[in-house]
């Protein structure tokens, strides 16, 4: 080899690089063992356990309260879940026949006016429809009553 050049290997991809160097939370007492992979494995784990307990708030235990008139509230609490079951039944019904009259609406060839409101009257039916979240109000003319929305 000719004076003043260095020895230079080729790597391989086999080949692993070497570190010279240690990490901070590498053992800083010399001579002392390395933990093995077993070891490892269990400290992130134990980590990984603490990390998630810490993101989560634990759920505290429910008090189990026997107060006068409990039976009443109970009573009461379940005319309420009873009651939102009808409701949402029936707001899943109003949606559906809501979709219904704005296909009818778009079959029919009904334009919006300049504002982007669609208004007609059919039959004695008023029908508004509003662009923003598709707004319906409808009104008979025999109604008293407000707009029906």
């Amino acid at each position: 080899m000719p004076r003043g050049q260095r020895r230079v290997e080729e790597r391989t991809d086999e080949q692993e690089p070497v570190a010279n160097f240690r990490l901070p939370t590498d053992n800083p007492v010399e001579g002392a063992r390395e933990p093995n992979a077993l070891q490892v494995a269990e400290a992130q784990d134990q980590a990984e356990e603490e990390q998630k307990a810490a993101e989560v708030d634990p759920q505290w235990p429910l008090i189990d309260v026997s107060l006068p008139g409990s039976k009443e509230f109970c009573d009461t609490a379940h005319r309420y879940k009873k009651a939102q079951k009808v409701r949402l039944k029936a707001l899943a019904e109003e949606i559906g026949e809501k979709k219904n009259l704005l296909l009818a609406a778009k079959a029919y060839g009904i334009k919006p006016d300049t504002e982007g409101v669609t208004r007609f009257k059919i039959n004695g039916v008023k029908i508004k429809i509003t662009p923003r979240d598709e707004l319906v109000s409808i009104k008979f003319d025999k109604d008293t009553d407000e707009d029906d929305e």
